[in-house]
Formats: structure tokens, sequence, C-alpha cells
């Protein structure tokens, strides 16, 4: 598992320079990549059974709430790696932060 503080805050699409780099990473071997440091949710993928999480949000935050990118909700996942090495996710939970503390968001609150 590697963890990443890459790219820019608030980058509204994923950047090719962070694709390129999570395929790098799982070329290299490396099946879990959890990557943080835009302070928004960002999508996920699996590449060649290996998951990577380009942005997970913020859990704990001390920057200023952007709502055009929703910047005080998080996520937090539960994977699973079978004896092949393949990555899989069992639960996805989004977290949101409020009155100071990080509270899990209700599915339908979204």
């Amino acid at each position: 598992m590697v963890s990443l503080h890459w790219g820019p805050n608030w980058e509204s699409i994923v950047s090719e320079e962070k694709k390129n780099l999570a395929r790098q990473l799982v070329i290299s071997g490396v099946k879990i990549i959890h990557g943080h440091s835009a302070h928004h949710l960002q999508p996920f993928d699996i590449i060649n059974g290996s998951m990577v999480f380009y942005s997970m949000g913020d859990f704990i935050d001390d920057y200023a709430v952007k709502p055009e990118y929703n910047s005080n909700v998080g996520g937090i996942a539960t994977l699973n790696i079978n004896q092949y090495g393949h990555v899989s996710m069992d639960v996805f939970r989004k977290t949101i932060i409020q009155n100071l503390q990080v509270n899990l968001l209700n599915s339908d609150a979204n």
C-alpha cells in the first residue's frame, strides 16, 4: 500500500499525471493506492486488480469548506486482497465533518 499526498488542492478532475503514476506504481507491485491532497472525493479506479483511490477527501480538515466540492465529505473503504493479489472493495462509506467532528454520512443525505 502507498499513501500519496499528490496533486493540487481543489483539482476538479484526476490529472493524467496522477493516472500515469498510479499505473507505474501498480506495475511496480503496489496493490492499494490511497490518494489525498485534493480536499474532496475523487473517483477510484481498479488497475490490473489493484485499487486506486485518487482522493479520499478530508477526514479531518482545517480548510474552509468549499460547497462546490463538498469538501467536508470524505470516504472510508474496507478492502480485501485475495490469494492472487487482486483487491476488491467490500464497503465504501462517506463521512462528513459537522460540528467539529467526523460522522458517517447517511446514504439518504447524499
